[in-house]
């Protein structure tokens, strides 16, 4: 009685060897290499460089118009609200503040500019951010400590201004209106506080909104946050659904908090979560709206 006939093997074996090669060549040896690939079609990551890109090209030119038609070749639902959520995750993860601002200058910019305004190459049109480069914007954003400079020095002590070279040759070009020449180095005072008992919030929030003295709301501007053990540095203009001057911080029950609005602004000492009274009787931490002016 003869045996069953079995398959020979080598078929078996050559197939899987001919599997695995082809997956070391395709992967390793000659990978697929995509060009000219669509905005829309790149991963988060690469999203993210993008608007990133866009962003510190808006600071060098002030280009709008440009900015937005980049902007539109990666299709989002929600440019503004997108950009906003960026700006606040490079804030948070501290790696470079410029960037941050970079983003609030061009949502603002967006948010002010209608799509038909303007040609996209006509310069007398264009919305110019007041830096002009990143290297200006460097010069104008670095923090100032907060921990160890009482409110008297903050108002008295001199700041250098840029240097000359770093300013641009010609002044026929138009500016960013919402945020003029040397605002950052405005006096900001305190001009209204305010508790905030919101019994649904989950974080005891710091809400700061900042404007000139004409009370137009102010982008792009630093709000200094120092507390024992740390400190932290957010901007004005990341919300600009609700106000272009407004930006909020998540404060700790039982933590002391001081506050400066610019770089030479008033500092604000003593803040902590308020004593609040919910409809039954029982109590809660609040937050405090702050105002501040440039007189």
């Amino acid at each position: 009685m003869s045996s069953p006939r079995r398959p020979p093997l080598y078929l078996l074996t050559g197939l899987v060897l001919g599997l695995v090669f082809g997956l070391v060549y395709s992967l390793t040896l000659n990978p697929i290499q995509f060009a000219s690939t669509a905005p829309r079609s790149l991963g988060e990551e690469y999203k993210t460089q993008y608007r990133m890109l866009i962003a510190r090209a808006y600071v060098a030119d002030g280009d709008v118009n440009r900015a937005r038609a980049r902007l539109d070749l990666l299709n989002d639902s929600n440019i503004l609200s997108t950009l906003a959520i960026q700006a606040q995750q490079v804030l948070t993860s501290g790696t470079n503040s410029e960037d941050a601002r970079a983003l609030a200058l061009l949502v603002e910019a967006l948010q002010q500019a209608s799509p038909t305004t303007g040609t996209q190459n006509d310069p007398a049109q264009t919305q110019q951010p007041t830096q002009v480069s990143m290297l200006e914007a460097s010069e104008t954003v670095t923090p100032v400590p907060t921990s160890t400079v009482d409110e008297a020095q903050a108002v008295s002590t001199a700041t250098p201004e840029p240097s000359p070279s770093l300013q641009p040759e010609s002044t026929s070009t138009p500016r960013f209106t919402a945020i003029p020449e040397g605002v950052l180095l405005a006096v900001f005072m305190l001009d209204d506080q305010q508790e905030v008992c919101d019994a649904s919030l989950e974080d005891i929030p710091l809400q700061i909104e900042v404007f000139d003295e004409n009370q137009n709301p102010l982008p792009g501007i630093p709000v200094q946050v120092s507390w024992d053990g740390g400190e932290d540095t957010f901007y004005t203009g990341l919300y600009p659904e609700r106000d272009p001057g407004y930006a909020d911080f998540s404060m700790q029950d039982g933590q002391t908090y001081s506050i400066r609005v610019g770089e030479r602004g008033q500092l604000v000492n003593g803040i902590k979560a308020a004593l609040c009274t919910s409809g039954d009787g029982s109590s809660f931490g609040g937050g405090w709206a702050l105002t501040f002016i440039a007189p």
